[in-house]
């Protein structure tokens, strides 16, 4: 079982995040891609794969990788083999969504394209599809280790909530920059941008349980095909970024 991690600092931006405008087209939907719904909607999605994992699958959290990499050294000192080594794949797959997403991005940058956001999003939404149609007797191992992959994707690639560091797929990081700002407005700074710091990561703190308890509740009546309603929230957010390219299109 795996738990929280820190997301990426503020101060380590996303590189997609910071290209340089090349008009006020790309700031209005580097803003879209960045927005406080939009790492909402992804967080109520990362909170229900944590949900669905630990319900249906064998307890385990997928989306991140503490936990598993601290059991497989609690399993290695105790020469329990087996168990240390199931711990593994999710590892591995985790690591290659990392790559993946990177790939996507180098990809974007070489071919002149700004925004990979859209592929890394239909790319989640594949391998979950996929998912969704396995019999429920599937072995968790397949499920846990492909939902570690769809979430390092996802994690990878969607970092920045209104210029600060956030993760969409645990909450622990979150919730630190939740309290911070808390703090902040109400003993150093009541300036406006910190204000909108509370608003935002209170909305994407909510939005992550939410997802979680709406995995709880619905998972054990429908099962994999639970992953449908994950892919609603996931497919929003591809639909505002498809509409935002199509407008974009249109003007240029």
């Amino acid at each position: 079982m795996s738990t929280p991690d820190n997301p990426s600092s503020s101060s380590n931006p996303d590189p997609a995040a910071v290209l340089p405008p090349a008009d006020s087209r790309f700031q209005e939907r580097t803003d879209l891609v960045h927005s406080a719904l939009t790492g909402s909607l992804l967080a109520t999605a990362g909170g229900f794969l944590d949900a669905f994992t630990y319900t249906a699958h064998g307890h385990v959290f997928a989306n991140a990788m503490t936990g598993n990499v601290i059991l497989l050294g609690v399993s290695c000192v105790s020469h329990n083999w087996h168990t240390g080594l199931r711990h593994l794949p999710p590892i591995a797959a985790f690591l290659c969504g990392i790559c993946s997403a990177r790939g996507i991005h180098l990809y974007a940058e070489r071919r002149g394209l700004r925004f990979p956001y859209l592929a890394v999003l239909l790319l989640e939404l594949a391998t979950l599809g996929v998912l969704s149609l396995l019999p429920q007797a599937t072995r968790d191992f397949w499920i846990t280790t492909s939902i570690a992959f769809a979430a390092s994707v996802q994690v990878a690639t969607f970092r920045q909530v209104n210029g600060h560091g956030y993760s969409s797929t645990f909450t622990t990081g979150n919730l630190r920059t939740l309290g911070e700002a808390i703090f902040d407005w109400i003993f150093a700074e009541r300036k406006p941008e910190t204000l909108r710091r509370v608003e935002d990561f209170a909305m994407i703190c909510g939005a992550f349980f939410f997802g979680a308890l709406l995995g709880a509740i619905v998972t054990p009546h429908m099962g994999n095909r639970a992953l449908w309603v994950d892919m609603a929230f996931l497919f929003a957010v591809a639909v505002r970024l498809a509409w935002q390219n199509r407008r974009d299109a249109e003007a240029s």
